[in-house]
């Protein structure tokens, strides 16, 4: 998006089509979580809240600071290879979902990791002690993660994920 806002040209996006659009410091944040919890089964897990593409692509202008002209299209007016969802947003059904931030917060600190000088980027990933992205979830007990008791016979760190 933020190649095509700097292209000078307008932005056209769909705007039936709505998900979660999740970064992926979060998420591996969220993995690590679930990871600890010792939790089974299916997990949903996406950034809190949804949008179109075109409400997400004028966040990522807004954000970035970019001045581009964005237009709203529907999926049929675009020729894609594959037909998309129109709605692909994720629930967990869970009692006690692990949570994550806001896809705005994703975005966020999604843009302000791009603009790390590489030179720092390059010590944080060399570095084993240190996961990235640094980020404080507030992390429940492992038995409030997925609110559901295991059955009979199943071991912690044994289970099927």
């Amino acid at each position: 998006m933020l190649r095509l806002g700097e292209g000078g040209g307008p932005v056209v996006v769909v705007h039936d089509q709505v998900g979660c659009p999740t970064y992926t410091g979060h998420l591996a944040v969220g993995l690590l979580r679930l990871i600890d919890s010792g939790s089974y089964g299916i997990h949903h897990m996406a950034a809190e809240g949804s949008c179109s593409w075109y409400e997400f692509a004028l966040e990522i202008f807004r954000q970035a600071e970019v001045v581009t002209r964005v237009m709203a299209s529907t999926s049929d007016m675009m020729e894609r290879p594959a037909k998309r969802p129109a709605n692909s947003v994720l629930i967990s059904r869970r009692s006690a979902p692990i949570k994550l931030p806001t896809w705005q917060r994703g975005l966020s600190d999604y843009l302000a990791r791009r603009e790390e000088p590489e030179e720092e980027a390059r010590k944080k990933r060399s570095s084993a002690s240190r996961r990235q992205p640094m980020l404080d979830l507030h992390s429940p007990e492992p038995e409030e993660i997925d609110g559901e008791e295991k059955p009979e016979g199943e071991e912690d760190g044994k289970d099927a994920a």
